[in-house]
């Protein structure tokens, strides 16, 4: 199993993935198989509206530009993810509890079916001021439950049969978003 670090640690060289012998799933890279460090021991990851407290030995991802992997099925729970970008990128059945997200986009992705529950997809705080921006994702079929919200931009996405009860999605906006039979 490939560390997760080491394939960002690439991607933000800008270097390529092919050395790392992963194989191809539907035209992208597969990187369904990446582990992330889990957070020490009775560590926690606090939130305070959308901004961010830290705590422990969280793992960091910050400056990254992914294009063209799948996630699918992966372990992104608890990552925290600063100015990256992702473009084609598919996150589909992934476990992205406690995800947190500051000044980074998603275009033409997929998150079908993954677990968003605590995730902070609203990050914004006075360092970090620029809002999440997420342009035709698919989020068909994802548990928000409890998720927190403030000022990402949604254009063109896809909500269809997702969890989104009792969500504030405080200044957020959306532009041509369906959502049917969403709960």
């Amino acid at each position: 199993m490939i560390a997760i670090d080491k394939i960002f640690e690439k991607l933000s060289k800008g270097l390529p993935l092919s050395d790392l012998g992963l194989p191809l799933r539907n035209g992208r890279t597969d990187v369904s198989k990446v582990k992330i460090a889990k957070p020490r021991e009775g560590r926690t990851l606090g939130f305070a509206g959308a901004e961010l407290k830290r705590s422990g030995n969280i793992p960091e991802l910050e400056g990254v530009s992914c294009s063209d992997l799948d996630f699918g099925g992966a372990d992104l729970s608890d990552l925290l993810v600063f100015g990256s970008v992702f473009k084609n990128c598919v996150f589909d059945n992934c476990d992205c509890r406690n995800l947190g997200l500051w000044e980074t986009s998603f275009e033409d992705c997929s998150f079908r079916c993954a677990n968003l529950a605590g995730a902070v997809l609203g990050g914004v705080s006075s360092e970090r001021p620029k809002p999440n921006a997420f342009h035709r994702v698919l989020f068909d079929g994802a548990d928000f439950s409890s998720s927190v919200h403030y000022g990402e931009q949604y254009r063109h996405c896809s909500f269809r049969k997702s969890r989104l009860r009792r969500l504030d999605f405080d200044g957020s906006v959306f532009e041509d978003c369906a959502s049917e039979n969403a709960a």
